[in-house]
């Protein structure tokens, strides 16, 4: 039985989408993420790892805010 997730007045039904422990599931996240990730590799922060839902940048202060803006 799937469950109703509120936001604000939007309802979403669980049983649409991509279901937990679905092998798929982490593949075809990574690429909806990907041109995210590539898009702060190329910019003037120093060290980017992503995997999955984590990410790291390093770098200046001025340099992660600017890739996060």
């Amino acid at each position: 039985l799937p469950s109703n997730l509120q936001f604000e007045k939007v309802i979403l039904h669980s049983s649409t989408g991509i279901q937990q422990d679905d092998p798929l599931g982490p593949l075809l996240f990574a690429a909806g993420v990907q041109p995210l990730a590539a898009g702060l590799r190329a910019s003037s922060v120093d060290f980017t790892l992503f995997y999955l839902d984590d990410g790291v940048l390093a770098g200046s202060v001025d340099s992660v805010i600017i890739a996060l803006v």
